[in-house]
């Protein structure tokens, strides 16, 4: 992690979380600055120079697209998450606009253990659970890799089955990007987020899945990369962020 690289959050700055809590909300949080980015595409003959669309669209949907633009068909015996967006590329605006093809309606958001605390609905972004950044410059000027080792990054001492919400925080991006004042949510449409947030952990549970093994992550065979004079690039040996 370069702090100087992750951008800045713009007005995604989860002030819920800064003032309630007083802790980070970019990169490693499901705050709206955690994970939030523009996309941009560009395709000379194919793609409208000029045009914009607000569908919520995900890296998921890469697959799917390029399997559609390369002319493959993706397994049939596996779910995917993602979408094919080939028509919301392609259309120009006036095109889009009046098209069925508005991206995902629901996203959801993993936290540091892989559980999905918070999801996106439409224009709402609801936290089941809230989560939080360590600082890039710590006080205490501690090498930043023990800091990160001992960091919650989920409230309720960094333990997988705490800090779940009773009632979860539901904020308007549209009127409220800064995530700051949450609506009022009564227990039915609390309960009808529940059911949205399960369906989709039964569908993962019973679909393919895969299980990461970190204990390689020596093997230079599995870095990224490892250039000291790259910005965007972190070697092993390196124990502070720069």
């Amino acid at each position: 992690m370069k702090c100087h690289l992750a951008g800045l959050t713009g007005p995604y700055e989860g002030q819920y979380m800064m003032k309630h809590h007083g802790t980070g909300t970019g990169k490693f949080t499901t705050w709206e600055g955690g994970h939030r980015v523009p996309a941009l595409a560009y395709w000379p003959s194919h793609i409208v120079p000029g045009s914009v669309t607000s569908a919520l669209t995900s890296t998921l949907d890469i697959l799917p697209t390029f399997a559609t633009l390369a002319g493959a068909t993706l397994p049939s015996d596996r779910g995917f998450d993602g979408l094919d967006l080939t028509s919301l590329l392609l259309q120009d605006s006036q095109q889009r606009s009046n098209d069925t093809t508005k991206g995902h309606e629901t996203l959801f958001h993993p936290d540091q253990f892989g559980q999905l605390s918070a999801m996106r609905l439409g224009k709402y972004k609801i936290h089941f659970r809230l989560t939080q950044a360590p600082p890039c410059v710590p006080d205490d000027k501690r090498d930043m890799d023990d800091i990160l080792e001992e960091w919650a990054f989920v409230l309720g001492d960094g333990d997988e089955t705490k800090g779940w919400l009773d009632v979860p925080l539901v904020f308007d991006l549209e009127a409220d990007p800064h995530e700051a004042h949450p609506l009022s949510v009564s227990r039915k449409d609390a309960n009808t987020l529940r059911d949205l947030w399960q369906h989709k952990m039964d569908d993962i549970r019973n679909d393919f899945h895969s299980t990461p093994d970190y204990s390689q992550r020596d093997d230079p065979t599995g870095w990224p990369c490892c250039d000291v004079e790259s910005p965007a690039c972190f070697c092993p040996w390196q124990r502070t962020m720069i």
